[in-house]
């Protein structure tokens, strides 16, 4: 496939060539789908693309579970080695497609034929596309499957039999719902799969001081003060990859007696946060993965809208700094796409004081001690 998209973006702005290009590509593409489908096959196997950030995967476990308890078929998931971690802390008969940068063209654009082949071979009845994009979309084009169904830019709706345009009103979650919702009629509610928390005694806690990119980002130099000032109370540690940080950043880390864990993998990072009674983070992945394994988490929000990225357990709490420019109502992110366009001053993270935070931590660490208090009251009692 050739990079038609970069080209439609230039002349969208032309309302009537706009609908002239989509209407032809999807005569193009629908034919070809068209053709494709006289040859399609009826099996039991089931591929979903989920070729997304750590972040993401997690948002699409509320349709997975729909469609693992739905479709009654074997399900596969392409994804990354580290979705792969991820997706396997609640789907154990799922089987994998691991994809990594390599396979793509381009800056995982376009998938090679190697790829190309790993999907034929599973010869999938069903495709269902959560990641959009030429990547998702060069694997489903010429696919013989009986049914495609997914999220992708209008241009390509010609190679889906069932098509939504990705748009966000809501927590991430719903985008994933929705394409659920074109298999599987009117699944029950997101409550059905939020993980319990784990109600225990408040004692080790971490600080993940990074995210995805810098603007989301509190301040590495507020998070230690952070660290230091809980730490009297709780054993606290700042966790984070190795390599992340100079030695001589660690020296003084070391100096201030600030305990700190570096990870090697993704795999440590886990087995770190099922080992903890408490995350603190900004918006990032490590905040999504707690909320699965059910641990508590307390989030710093700032170019990102709370509502859409709240992590999938029920018992959180943030903290944002609001501002003119903040995200509103229905907006996923700030007018700076989430400061990745530029944003000349990162106001709404430089101007949250530590105070602010600890303030807002500490009403939340109390929540959490009186629920444990209450739940250890109530195994005495059943226990009588």
């Amino acid at each position: 496939m050739i990079d038609i998209t970069k080209n439609y973006e230039k002349i969208k702005r032309f309302s009537f060539l706009n609908k002239v290009l989509i209407y032809l590509f999807y005569i193009f593409l629908y034919s070809l789908r068209s053709i494709c489908k006289i040859k399609s096959n009826y099996s039991d196997q089931v591929l979903i693309i989920s070729y997304n950030k750590l972040g993401d995967t997690v948002f699409t476990f509320p349709a997975l579970k729909y469609l693992e308890m739905g479709l009654k078929k074997k399900i596969t998931i392409l994804c990354s080695p580290d979705q792969k971690l991820i997706y396997q802390l609640s789907f154990k008969n799922f089987n994998f497609i691991e994809a990594t940068a390599s396979d793509f063209y381009k800056i995982k654009r376009i998938a090679k034929g190697k790829l190309r082949k790993k999907v034929k071979n599973i010869d999938p009845e069903i495709v269902i596309d959560f990641t959009g994009g030429l990547c998702s979309a060069s694997l489903i084009f010429l696919s013989k499957s009986y049914l495609i169904i997914g999220m992708n830019s209008v241009l390509l709706k010609g190679m889906y039999d069932k098509f939504i345009i990705p748009t966000f009103s809501n927590h991430l979650t719903e985008i994933y719902l929705n394409i659920s919702k074109l298999i599987i009629k009117e699944p029950n509610s997101n409550q059905d799969i939020i993980k319990d928390v784990q109600i225990k005694k408040l004692s080790k806690i971490l600080i993940h001081p990074f995210a995805g990119w810098k603007s989301k980002e509190w301040n590495f130099i507020k998070f230690v003060h952070l660290a230091k000032k809980i730490s009297r109370y709780y054993n606290v540690s700042l966790i984070f990859p190795s390599n992340s940080l100079e030695k001589d950043v660690l020296t003084e880390l070391t100096e201030l007696k600030i305990s700190f864990i570096q990870t090697n993998n993704l795999n440590d990072l886990i087995n770190e946060i099922k080992n903890c009674s408490l995350l603190i983070c900004n918006d990032s992945g490590p905040i999504q993965i707690a909320g699965i394994l059910g641990i508590p988490t307390f989030t710093v929000f700032g170019p990102t809208n709370p509502v859409f990225h709240l992590p999938l357990n029920i018992k959180h709490s943030y903290i944002r700094k609001l501002l003119k420019c903040s995200p509103q109502n229905k907006d996923k992110m700030c007018f700076t796409n989430g400061g990745r366009y530029g944003c000349p001053s990162y106001e709404c993270m430089s101007l949250l004081k530590i105070n602010d935070v600890q303030e807002k931590l500490y009403a939340f660490i109390d929540e959490l001690n009186t629920n444990f208090k209450n739940t250890a009251n109530k195994d005495i009692i059943a226990s009588k």
